[in-house]
């Protein structure tokens, strides 16, 4: 049993040596792949950034910094919805950073909803409905006895 026992031992050490050269070249491809994105971003190539800055994304490295530069350009390239998302994700991890904090604000400020005049909006929903006729029907109806009472 003693022979097994050493063998089953070796086998478990170069399994897990393998493992451990796996992990260190994929860190180090990862490393490399994040300052590839960072110099596309430095030189202005902001959609080559984010393919790598995504790109890391996929194969699992996920950390703030990531999150942050990936927001940052989607900023520069007009993508605020995107940039946002982003921004709020490095927030979760790196709450208390500066430079994150006021980026976020800033693309926040950007950022314009457009959802038209209020009051008039239940009138543009009940134009497109199947029913605005019986509903306009009801609302003229209800005007007319309303006029007769006296209200």
């Amino acid at each position: 049993m003693s022979r097994f026992k050493r063998f089953v031992m070796i086998l478990l050490l170069v399994i897990f040596c393998m493992h451990c050269g796996v992990k260190a070249r994929n860190n180090q491809s990862a490393q490399e792949d994040f300052f590839e994105a960072n110099r596309a971003y430095k030189n202005d190539q902001f959609q080559e950034a984010i393919d790598g800055y995504l790109k890391l994304i996929e194969n699992g490295f996920k950390n703030g910094h990531i999150y942050y530069n990936l927001g940052n350009a989607y900023f520069r390239i007009g993508d605020l919805g995107r940039a946002i998302l982003f921004l709020e994700r490095a927030h979760l991890l790196i709450p208390r950073d500066d430079d994150l904090l006021f980026n976020l604000a800033h693309a926040r400020n950007q950022a314009v909803d457009d959802i038209g005049d209020v009051r008039t909006m239940p009138i543009r929903l009940l134009h497109n409905s199947p029913l605005a006729s019986e509903v306009r029907d009801c609302v003229v109806a209800r005007a007319f006895v309303q006029s007769l009472i006296g209200r």
